[in-house]
């Protein structure tokens, strides 16, 4: 798992742009591909706060809790936030700065990189069989062009993706 790292996606930006200008199927193909070969940065309060290795990088010690931030509609439906640059997280950052309190600024926020299966692991909890059920799906880029992923579509891409093998 890689912390901290900038990432840049603008062949999913494209993607998420044409296929919000023109919702034809070849252009979804095309958004679901980029989705796949993704890396996307999503914040997160680590416990306890990672120590430092020799060359400057946070290193989780063993048993760590990784909490990620999420954003809420104003339905009270939860997202994990997925990034694509480094703007993008500034966007969310200043919205959260705005709104933090006392406590909230002792700890501090991590970017974690993930990728779509990082995504589809914390929605469904493969490993153990359980899933995060009070999580409504995946927001790319909330507070930009976003777009919204619910559970059911993380589910259709990976049945398509499946069938494709």
């Amino acid at each position: 798992m890689e912390f901290n790292k900038q990432v840049a996606n603008p062949l999913l930006i494209g993607a998420m742009e044409l296929m919000k200008a023109e919702p034809t199927s070849e252009h979804n193909i095309t958004l679901v591909n980029e989705l796949l070969k993704a890396k996307f940065m999503s914040p997160a309060t680590i416990i306890p706060e990672p120590e430092m290795d020799e060359e400057g990088n946070p290193k989780i010690v063993d048993g760590s809790q990784i909490r990620f931030s999420m954003v809420t509609t104003p339905g009270g439906e939860s997202f994990i936030p997925a990034f694509t640059d480094q703007d993008e997280v500034n966007k969310w950052k200043k919205i959260r700065d705005e709104q933090r309190t006392e406590k909230d600024l002792e700890s501090k926020t991590h970017l974690v990189v993930l990728t779509f299966d990082d995504y589809v692991n914390m929605l469904f909890n493969k490993a153990a069989g359980t899933g995060e059920k009070g999580i409504a799906g995946i927001a790319v880029n909330p507070l930009g062009n976003n777009l919204v992923l619910s559970r059911e579509a993380v589910q259709a891409i990976c049945r398509v993706r499946e069938q494709a093998k």
